[in-house]
């Protein structure tokens, strides 16, 4: 059964001095501070609206947090988030949060250096472009010869952001090879595996709680 869209509860005082609390969509106030989620299959769909978020955040120079859990999807789309990614002014740092397969781990390796990470227990997996997408009709459409450019397009984004010889990349490909957060780290997928985030300090709570009723009184 779907939990639907889930609120949370957001406090502040209004112009008449009163305190008030309203019930705001989570990811509304996610995108308010610069926070996506990639969490469906990566397909036409997904991709428009990947790049439509990052657009527009991209107005501010401010990093954008992309997480990222996602069971696979198409390439070409991927391809297509990844150099948007890499276009746009400000820092895309992306943490992956499960498992990825082929297409959501090109996007999370092409995160910004030093802002690619991934959480302790998250797995990754890179293959060829075969049966895993058999049947999307932009695969279907590429013919031998428009897959075996795809295949040299993975190939070398996957050099780039990770410093490994193309050679060990096909190969690893080939074998479908599956890794840890701690072998994606060694490998240059990712830089960093997150941690525990500490508590934050109170006085820097407070400093936004007043900073945001400034900001809904004005």
């Amino acid at each position: 059964m779907s939990i639907g869209i889930p609120k949370i509860a957001i406090t502040y005082r209004n112009k008449d001095g009163f305190m008030k609390t309203d019930w705001v969509d989570v990811y509304e106030k996610l995108l308010e501070e610069r926070i996506l989620f990639l969490s469906e299959i990566i397909d036409s769909s997904t991709m428009i609206q990947m790049l439509s978020l990052l657009l527009f955040l991209s107005k501010s120079d401010e990093d954008i947090y992309l997480y990222i859990s996602s069971p696979g999807g198409g390439a070409q789309q991927a391809i297509s988030i990844y150099d948007a990614m890499n276009a746009i002014r400000p820092d895309v740092c992306t943490l992956l949060m499960g498992f990825a397969t082929l297409s959501p781990s090109l996007i999370l390796t092409g995160g910004a250096a030093g802002k690619r990470g991934a959480l302790p227990h998250s797995r990754v997996m890179i293959h060829q472009v075969d049966d895993h997408f058999s049947g999307l009709p932009d695969i279907l459409e590429l013919g031998l010869d428009g897959m075996l450019e795809l295949h040299d397009t993975i190939v070398d984004i996957y050099a780039d952001t990770t410093g490994q010889r193309l050679s060990v990349i096909e190969e690893d490909l080939e074998i479908e090879k599956v890794m840890s957060a701690t072998e994606a780290k060694a490998y240059g997928i990712i830089d960093f595996i997150s941690k525990k985030v500490e508590k934050r300090d109170k006085d820097e709570m407070e400093k936004e709680r007043r900073k945001y009723e400034e900001w809904v009184y004005w």
